[in-house]
C-alpha cells in the first residue's frame, strides 16, 4: 500500500484516477482479509487459547503483546482507537488504562496524542 500511495502522490493532478483506484481495491483487500482474520482469531484461536489457559495468564499475555508495541505506534493506534468511540466507550476506556497501566506510561501516551492532535489541528487550520 505504501508504494500505491507514493505513486498517487506522485502523480499529476490530471492523472490520478488509476492510482486512486489501485489503493481503493488494496485497501479493500487489506481490510477483508482482516476481517476474516479477526473473525478466526475470535471465534477458532481463542476458544482453543480459553481451553489451555487460565483467564490470568491469558491476560498477561495480553499484556505482553501490549507491552511490546513501541510508544510511537501505540500513540498512532490509540488515537484512532480513542476517535472512532463514543465518548462513553472513550471515557471507559481511558479509565481501564489509566488504572492499568503505569502513570508515567499513561502520561506519555496522552501526551503523545495530544501532540499529535495538534499537529493535525495546526495542518488543517493551515498554519
Amino acid at each position: 500500500m505504501r508504494r500505491l500511495v507514493e505513486r498517487l502522490v506522485a502523480a499529476p493532478a490530471g492523472r490520478r484516477g488509476e492510482p486512486v483506484a489501485a489503493l481503493y481495491r488494496r485497501f479493500a483487500r487489506f481490510v477483508a482479509d482482516d476481517l476474516i482474520h479477526m473473525d478466526h482469531e475470535e471465534h477458532d484461536l481463542l476458544r482453543d487459547l480459553q481451553a489451555v489457559f487460565t483467564d490470568a495468564e491469558l491476560q498477561e499475555m495480553e499484556g505482553c503483546i501490549v507491552a511490546s508495541i513501541p510508544p510511537a505506534e501505540m500513540v498512532l493506534f490509540m488515537d484512532a482507537i480513542l476517535g472512532a468511540l463514543p465518548p462513553a466507550d472513550r471515557d471507559g476506556l481511558l479509565a481501564a488504562m489509566r488504572a492499568a497501566m503505569p502513570q508515567d506510561a499513561y502520561s506519555e501516551l496522552m501526551a503523545g496524542i495530544e501532540r499529535r492532535r495538534a499537529s493535525r489541528q495546526i495542518l488543517q487550520n493551515g498554519a
